[in-house]
Formats: C-alpha cells, sequence, structure tokens
C-alpha cells in the first residue's frame, strides 16, 4: 500500500510540489547558515519562503538604490542577537538574491547593490577586530565618523553605525581629501566672519559722543581787599554767561591832625577862648 501510494506521489507532479511545500513548512532558520539558507531556498519568492519557516520575520524593510531600483529585506532574529537577512527584489515576483548571517554578509549587499543597510560596530566587533585608523570631524556639518581598516577595506562609522565603505586605500583618500578641503574653506570663511566683527566693534569705539554741557562751576573771578579781609567770589556760569562785577581794592581812610593838638570838636581838643 505504502508502495502505491509513494508511486501515486511520484506520477501526480502537482501532489509532489504539494509534499515537498508541506515538508518545509517547518524550517527552523537560526539553525542553517547563510550560504545553506541561500542554496536551500535559491530560485524562490518571497512568499514561498515566507511560507516555508516556521517563524516570522522580526523586521521588514525598503532600500533603494541611488539609480532607483528597491530592494526588500527579510530579518529574522532579533536586534542583539544572532539573525539572518533574506534580500529580495521589490519587484513581483520578489526573487531571493542572497542571505546574509554576519555584518560582512550586509556589506556585501551594500557594496554588491549600492545599499546602505546598517551595520553597527557592535555587530562587527562580533564577527571581526577591525583597527581603527583615525577619528575624522567634519567641521561643517558638525559630524565626527571613525574610521576602521578592515583587510583592505575601510568602514566609515557614525554614532556607532556604518555609513560608508570604503574598497581600499585610494577612495578613502579621496574622501579625505574632500573631508580636508572642506574643513578649510569653513575655517576660512570663519575666521572672515570674525574679522569683519572686529572690525565693526572696534569702529563703533572710536566714534566720537558729543554731551553738552548745560552749566558748570568756573574758576574764581576776582578778589579784592575789603576792611583788611580778602574777598572772593566763584561765579556759576551758564550758558550764556555774564561776568558779574569786579571789585577794586579799596584804601582805608586816614585822618590826620592839626599841629597844636587835635582839632575842634575832637576828644582831647579845646575850644577858642572868648576875649
Amino acid at each position: 500500500m505504502k508502495k502505491l501510494l509513494l508511486a501515486a506521489l511520484l506520477l501526480c507532479p502537482g501532489w509532489g510540489v504539494f509534499a515537498q511545500s508541506v515538508a518545509d513548512s517547518n524550517v527552523a532558520v537560526l539553525a542553517y547558515s547563510a550560504d545553506q539558507l541561500a542554496a536551500k531556498f535559491a530560485g524562490k519568492t518571497r512568499k514561498e519562503i515566507v511560507a516555508a519557516i516556521n517563524t516570522v520575520p522580526a523586521a521588514e524593510n525598503v532600500f533603494t538604490a541611488p539609480d532607483g531600483t528597491e530592494y526588500e529585506l527579510l530579518r529574522y532574529g532579533g536586534a542583539h542577537q544572532d539573525y539572518r537577512m533574506f534580500l529580495f527584489s521589490f519587484r513581483l515576483p520578489q526573487t531571493l538574491l542572497g542571505v546574509a548571517d554576519s555584518p560582512q554578509g550586509v556589506m556585501a549587499f551594500n557594496q554588491k547593490y549600492q545599499l546602505n543597510i546598517p551595520v553597527t560596530q557592535q555587530q562587527l566587533a562580533k564577527y571581526a577586530t577591525p583597527a581603527l585608523v583615525s577619528t575624522v570631524e567634519d567641521v561643517a556639518n558638525n559630524t565626527q565618523y571613525q574610521v576602521y581598516q578592515n583587510g583592505d577595506e575601510f568602514l566609515l562609522f557614525q554614532n556607532g553605525t556604518l555609513t560608508r565603505r570604503f574598497d581600499n586605500a585610494q577612495q578613502y583618500a579621496a574622501f579625505m581629501a574632500t573631508i580636508t578641503a572642506s574643513n578649510s574653506s569653513y575655517a576660512a570663511a570663519q575666521a572672515q566672519q570674525q574679522t569683519a566683527l572686529e572690525q565693526a566693534r572696534l569702529a563703533q569705539q572710536t566714534t566720537p559722543v558729543y554731551v553738552e554741557r548745560r552749566s558748570y562751576v568756573g574758576p574764581i573771578l576776582g578778589t579784592a581787599l575789603v576792611g583788611g579781609l580778602i574777598w572772593s567770589t566763584a561765579h556759576h556760569w551758564h550758558r550764556h554767561h555774564h561776568p558779574g562785577p569786579v571789585f577794586a581794592p579799596v584804601r582805608p581812610v586816614v585822618h590826620h591832625a592839626r599841629p597844636g593838638g587835635p582839632g575842634p570838636g575832637r576828644p582831647g581838643g579845646h575850644s577858642p577862648r572868648r576875649r
């Protein structure tokens, strides 16, 4: 009986395909490597692969290449766990393009299809130990990069996430030349702006300020001797000054006695004797 059933399955193409899909509908995706999954699902579509795996994707994203071509990425596994990433063409029938299970595999997707699928330094350190080349500062954009060398390639990380990748030292040198030129232009513009501000400040300091003084106390205008005392005055000057009086020195009056004694009517004087 079993032999007859097996012969029927082999003779009926539709039944054979159904039997194969049922047999593969319980694939534990994390139990296989990227190469094994790529070989297992070669030529399959997104719909067929999702139906065959026994769990749902943890993330699903669409990436667009510079030429406008769209791709869909399915990730199985958590953000900080082992993962398997399936890359499909976004256009129907969405055929499988490749599978990745490491940062190197993701970077291979980025390089081949000109994508920008994120890779973190933490993920990369788990699979490789790249050497830190330098820290690059883009002054104009207030951005700092860390550059790592992994074999012949140079990896540019921003805030812990891979943003650019260079295949060789020549590409990295060309990038550094662009950053250096940008920093120099920005520094020159800042210096020019600072010079203009300093010149404006100095010009404001040297501009004369006119203040109208309404009144002030002038110097001593004159002195006079009155009764043996020195008299002085200081006049309050106004906007229209009228000089005050000037006092001339006053001489004391001296009376001289006549010869023969005090004059008449004076104390000690004598009246003329009547005859």
